[in-house]
């Protein structure tokens, strides 16, 4: 394997492989690598994160969301309210073709069968 796209290019953008493969490279640009691909369990079950933000700001500044060691930022105007702020992350970590998830809005679950949700939440 020649380069990290050649990696994404096999195994997929943001897969552990091309994230690997571009770690070794950026590391030693001369390095003879081979990656030997392994299929997926059938019994694994992909991972899920949720973020839920509340209220408005109150100051300026960034929110930051790592995610696989990689660090999302959006900037915050005073008084921007959390739903907002939750549609420009998800734009955000959609545009990062490193990043090994893709994100979405989503109700928050009510606490009880049949309640009322409680809002959105930034769903990975």
């Amino acid at each position: 394997m020649f380069s990290d796209e050649e990696a994404a290019s096999l195994f997929g953008h943001g897969s552990q492989a091309h994230r690997m493969a571009l770690a070794a490279i950026h590391a030693n640009d001369t390095l003879q690598l081979a990656v030997v691909g392994i299929p997926d369990s059938e019994a694994g079950v992909a991972a899920t994160g949720t973020l839920g933000l509340k209220g408005s700001a109150g100051g300026t500044g960034q929110v930051r969301l790592g995610v696989c060691g990689e660090t999302v930022a959006i900037a915050v105007a005073s008084g921007d309210i959390a739903g907002a702020l939750m549609v420009s992350l998800v734009e955000v970590i959609n545009t990062l073709d490193a990043l090994p998830v893709t994100a979405a809005m989503a109700d928050i679950p009510p606490p009880s069968p049949g309640g009322k949700s409680l809002g959105k939440q930034l769903v990975c």
